[in-house]
């Protein structure tokens, strides 16, 4: 059995990444179930979507047929945060001192003078409710005063409140077949055409911003949509893991970059990767029996006993979906984020997983089995209140097993990215790539089969010969690095890497530990990047 995990900041994985036997592995962050009250987080505050208005758009729901949907529906409401209206203004002489080399080469003077607005910062919403990247995106609110730059926060059709059909809504073929990426990213290039024609009445420079899935459709909008936005931030955007990559894409590498981050190279030791991998070994074999499992129920502490080899799998899915929260969670400082604000994991995360994993708590399967517990209690019981661990919870609330739902029909349409393992390269057990099976998964929960070469027909994968202005950015510590863009490929296609850090960390606000990292440095190359963006599309006017 495949990974029981969660796809996307909120989303369970469903019916098809359990049938398929595929690794299916999380975007970003959601609260385990049973894991505990919260913990506080001792933060100044910070801006928020409180600090915004909010603004409904007419969107349309059929942006490439003019057939009506049931009802004859032909529209719906895009909820979208525009904040820092204070802010809004042309590139004044602090815009061209701060960045007089972007100024200068773009001869943008001219245009600047003339410009009867200034420039938009616009986030790609992801596959949860935007508020989630209103509170959390830093490097827009940090810097938008110092650009004269307007943000604009785009939800993402079916998700958060922007819901073509309701919150209850039917869940069949005729209702989900306007949830793809290609309809999301049309809604974005539209929303902007109207913002320009109908509310601002000019055209400003729009720089795109977003952070995993949202930095996948940043890059995206940039590529199929190049007159919407003159530049993208990309952050921690797996666009290179679909079938049809030459070379191909290597599978194992969300899991090998996992294993790294418990080893001497990362953030544990050799002994904390062989630990974790004995701990799934245990896990299987102990399954086979009702001694077994009773050994593995009362040495991990599991709330709900294991019954059959099954549960058992199930549960080492389970634990592994932990272990990816917590590597893409490698932040210096400690962080709510992978928790969506409703807890705190420690600073760097891996380093906590792997003292417990190797604590010398003596020998044998029990002794094994208590250790790999309180490693993935590091996620499961992040505020160390809970005294059991629920593996058989699921979704901690209905909206997120409602956000699972739909990223399970993303996965089962074109977002398809094949994972494996080999239980030897990495700390997991082996698993390859199923693609006969996964299909099978779809078919039995959506009634369709995935296409899994569109995205690379669609979005072209490695062949970026034809877009400019975008930088995509990697965290070392993240495993979906495997999958990123993380070399340049043009003087105006350019990769970042942040040291030291995990999911994303370029795009959250900054903090005093930053200086673990070389993120300060990665944020003054995208700036530049940016305000060279800007400088070019005012000297256009």
């Amino acid at each position: 059995m495949g990974r029981t995990t969660v796809l996307g900041c909120l989303a369970f994985a469903a019916g098809a990444a359990l049938a398929s036997g595929a690794s299916l592995r999380p975007f970003g962050g959601a609260v385990p179930a049973g894991a505990g009250l919260p913990g506080a987080v001792g933060a100044a505050p910070r801006p928020s979507s409180a600090n915004c208005t909010l603004y409904w758009h007419n969107q349309t729901l059929d942006h490439f047929s003019w057939v009506p949907g049931p009802g004859n529906q032909t529209s719906f409401n895009q909820r979208v945060f525009v904040c820092g209206q204070d802010n809004w203004k042309p590139p004044s002489e602090a815009f061209a001192k701060a960045y007089p080399d972007a100024v200068r080469e773009a001869g943008a003077s001219r245009g600047a003078q003339k410009a009867t607005c200034g420039p938009v910062f616009f986030y790609t919403g992801n596959e949860a409710d935007v508020t989630l990247y209103v509170n959390e995106t830093g490097l827009m609110w940090e810097h938008a005063q110092e650009f004269g730059a307007l943000m604009v926060f785009a939800e993402h059709r079916y998700f958060g409140e922007t819901l073509p059909f309701g919150f209850d809504f039917k869940m069949d073929p005729e209702h989900m077949r306007y949830l793809s990426v290609e309809q999301a990213l049309a809604d974005y290039a539209a929303l902007i055409l109207h913002l320009r024609r109908e509310v601002w009445h000019c055209d400003p420079p729009i720089v795109a911003f977003g952070g995993s899935y949202g930095g996948m459709l940043a890059s995206w909008l940039r590529i199929k949509y190049s007159s919407a936005v003159d530049g993208s931030v990309a952050g921690s955007a797996p666009i290179l893991a679909f079938d049809g990559e030459e070379p191909a894409v290597k599978t194992d590498y969300f899991a090998s970059i996992e294993t790294y981050d418990a080893s001497a190279d990362g953030l544990g030791s050799a002994e904390c990767v062989t630990q974790v991998r004995d701990g799934f070994a245990a896990l299987f074999r102990l399954g086979n029996s009702a001694s077994g499992r009773s050994t593995v129920t009362s040495s991990m502490r599991l709330c709900t006993p294991l019954k059959s080899a099954d549960d058992a799998a199930a549960v080492a899915g389970w634990a592994a979906n932990g272990f990816s929260f917590l590597t893409m969670g490698s932040y210096p400082y400690a962080s709510s984020y992978m928790l969506n604000g409703g807890g705190t994991l420690p600073p760097y995360p891996m380093k906590d997983v792997c003292a417990r994993a190797t604590a010398n708590t003596g020998s044998g399967d029990a002794a094994l089995m208590a250790r790999f517990g309180s490693a993935i209690g590091v996620w499961f019981n992040f505020s160390g209140s809970a005294t059991c661990l629920d593996w058989a919870a699921g979704a901690p609330n209905k909206q997120t097993e409602i956000d699972g739902e739909l990223w399970d029909y993303l996965a089962c349409t074109e977002m398809v990215m094949p994972m494996s393992q080999t239980g030897t390269t990495d700390m997991f057990w082996p698993q390859p790539w199923d693609e006969a099976a996964y299909s099978d998964g779809c078919f039995q929960r959506w009634g369709i089969r995935p296409r899994p070469l569109w995205a690379q027909a669609s979005f072209g994968g490695r062949r970026l010969a034809g877009a400019s202005n975008i930088v995509f950015s990697s965290g070392e510590f993240d495993p979906w690095r495997g999958a990123d863009v993380v070399d340049d490929v043009s003087t105006s296609l350019r990769a970042v890497l942040v040291e030291k850090a995990g999911h994303h960390m370029d795009l959250m606000f900054s903090n005093p530990l930053d200086n673990k990292t070389n993120v300060v440095a990665v944020r003054k190359q995208e700036l530049d990047l940016v305000a060279s963006w800007i400088a070019q599309a005012y000297a256009r006017e």
